[in-house]
């Protein structure tokens, strides 16, 4: 990326050093996407809007980003795939893992 460089910009455009990557790709070439894409009008439409995160989370995404989904409250996952309803006890494991049940 730039005038010396030789790293490509894949989904993004160059400016100066570095790219600036489209919403929803994220490293320094911007050539990796964000986890848990969905479009909201269907898998085929060229005009849908994409979102990230199974639609419930927002994604690290740009030059420095790391792809990591933040999730909104009571989904959790690295794609926010698991919802937990308030009146059920969610658990958090160290290694990403949710259980979802009364007993915890």
């Amino acid at each position: 990326v730039g005038v010396n460089c030789t790293n490509r910009c894949v989904q993004g455009v160059t400016d100066g050093q570095e790219c600036v990557c489209e919403p929803g790709w994220f490293g320094p070439e911007c050539n990796e996407e964000c986890p848990g894409r969905m479009n909201t009008t269907g898998p085929v439409d060229p005009n849908a809007t994409v979102i990230y995160c199974n639609g419930v989370g927002t994604c690290s995404d740009g030059f420095t980003g790391t792809g990591e989904c933040t999730c909104v409250e009571h989904y959790y996952g690295p794609v926010c795939e698991t919802h937990c309803i308030e009146s059920v006890h969610c658990k958090d494991y160290s290694d990403g893992a949710v259980q979802c049940g009364a007993n915890g």
